[in-house]
């Protein structure tokens, strides 16, 4: 039997057929529990157990037992992290690092109380490999007892390491929660129904690179450096991040420059702003800057607050003003202005505006790289659905089959960004499978007809013109010589062939 953990091409464990003889049976009864054959032949063996969301990449993913080692990553020391974990092989962006099942899983809805109890009587063994993960000094909460017989350094590593599953479980993993955090990750966690945790690369990683995950959402990590670090103090890290995006300028809070218009001012870390990256002129003070900040983000705020019918205007009006020039923050350098585009693209397509809602999903889009450059993001899919749904929009209302193409182009791409992070059971994902298969958002394929107000008219034919080709009447006769003088030319040499064969035909004594 293969040792648990290693890849291999058949089934690691062996299974008993019906026709054994039985005193083969008696002695692998003898030598393993029946439970325990059963759990360790569906935690290794790939045939057996569900499938994870489905890769794109030629790697051979195992599901790592709990509380076993992977030849495909190791256990580092993190210069001013402590432990971290590092990849022995190159993945590619959207590879599958490795699949563990959990150490400790915490069913949803659980108190603290009740989750120490639990703590309280797990396994010996357990309870040192869980220990294992924790980083922390044992000073303060670390060495408090819960008054349950649970200390507090347990209740912290699962607090700290564990993973939220959709279902609202935490599961905490041997190697998985090994991971570091970074504001510019590399690789991202994605929960598996059941309490497995699949570790997937947002770029390419070469072997030895550690692997950095964020403890985050992906909405944080699109958020400024003040607010990022706000977070991580509030949440049960309680850290200072130092991450080398942290450190370098905020790309996030890009403010229009007044003089060009077309520069941008980013702050520093002394709290001053830079000099304009297209014309060279200071910013102007740094009061005056952050109050023209402070106001837009009041702006913002002021749209969770609005109702219904008042916020799709506010959303509109705000997207718009932010369009100007001004010392404004700048249309795709700024998560003011990217959070506002993302309200009025849905906004927009709601009120089935195609063509603002793809030029807004197309500026949260240019945020979204922006900030995180190639890496894989689930707010960049999201900007591709908008614009793959304002294609189809358009392709229904006009009958242009170019925007039926298109759409399903933003679809394809908003898939192979989507699907390996969020998985296969993911609402975006769905919806983007059903735009790609040009299906409507009902799962209905769209109607033969176009609608426009209360009237309904059949698809124009495909013609050429200026609507589909951009030529108008002179394109057509240019296009309509051309095809008259192709006929020409062929007539004649038909007429010149034919004549050719009867002169031969009529002179026998023709030296050929």
């Amino acid at each position: 039997m293969l040792a648990p953990g290693k890849p291999a091409t058949n089934p690691p464990v062996a299974l008993v057929s019906p026709s054994a003889s039985s005193h083969g049976c008696r002695n692998l009864r003898d030598r393993f529990e029946v439970r325990r054959l059963l759990a360790l032949t569906l935690a290794t063996c790939r045939l057996l157990r569900p499938p994870l969301a489905r890769a794109k990449t030629a790697l051979h993913v195992l599901l790592v037992p709990a509380g076993s080692d992977f030849w495909g990553v190791e256990v580092i020391d993190s210069p001013g992290r402590g432990k971290g974990l590092a990849t022995t092989r190159a993945i590619p962006a959207g590879g599958e690092i490795l699949a563990e099942a959990p150490l400790f899983v915490k069913p949803a809805g659980w108190s603290t109380r009740r989750l120490a109890i639990q703590l309280q009587n797990i396994s010996d063994e357990l309870r040192t490999r869980l220990l294992e993960l924790s980083q922390a000094p044992q000073t303060g909460f670390a060495e408090q007892d819960t008054g349950d017989g649970a200390d507090g350094a347990l209740l912290r590593v699962v607090r700290a390491n564990g993973v939220q599953s959709f279902d609202g479980s935490t599961s905490v993993c041997r190697l998985v929660s090994r991971a570091n955090h970074a504001c510019q990750p590399t690789a991202t966690l994605c929960p598996e129904p059941g309490g497995a945790i699949r570790l997937v690369a947002l770029r390419a990683l070469e072997p030895g690179e550690e692997i950095l995950v964020s403890y985050l959402s992906g909405e944080d990590l699109l958020r400024p450096t003040w607010a990022r670090r706000r977070e991580l103090l509030r949440g049960p890290w309680g850290f200072h991040c130092e991450c080398e995006r942290c450190r370098e300028k905020d790309l996030t809070r890009g403010m229009q420059c007044l003089n060009c218009g077309a520069g941008t001012h980013y702050p520093l870390e002394d709290g001053s702003w830079s000099c304009c990256e297209a014309c060279g002129v200071a910013a102007p003070s740094s009061e005056k800057v952050a109050e023209a900040e402070s106001f837009w983000q009041a702006a913002l705020q002021g749209l969770d607050t609005a109702d219904e019918p008042q916020y799709r205007e506010l959303a509109v009006q705000l997207h718009r003003r932010l369009q100007g020039l001004g010392l404004w923050p700048r249309a795709r350098q700024h998560w003011v202005a990217a959070w506002a585009a993302r309200a009025a693209a849905a906004v927009h397509q709601e009120a089935q505006n195609f063509g603002p809602a793809i030029a807004a999903a197309k500026q949260l889009q240019a945020y979204v790289r922006h900030v995180r450059g190639q890496s894989l993001v689930a707010l960049h899919a999201e900007a591709l659905a908008f614009r793959a749904r304002g294609a189809q929009g358009l392709a229904e209302k006009r009958g242009s089959v170019r925007a039926g193409r298109v759409a399903k182009i933003h679809a394809e791409r908003g898939l192979q960004e989507a699907e390996p992070i969020l998985g296969m059971r993911h609402p975006l994902v769905r919806s983007l499978e059903r735009l790609r298969s040009g299906l409507s958002e009902d799962g209905e394929a769209p109607d033969e007809t176009a609608t426009s107000g209360s009237e309904t008219f059949p698809r124009p034919k495909r013609r050429r013109g200026r609507l589909h080709d951009g030529r108008g009447g002179r394109g057509r006769r240019r296009q309509k010589a051309a095809d008259d003088g192709r006929v020409g030319v062929k007539q004649s040499f038909n007429k010149a062939f034919a004549l050719g064969i009867l002169f031969k035909l009529r002179c026998p004594f023709t030296v050929s």
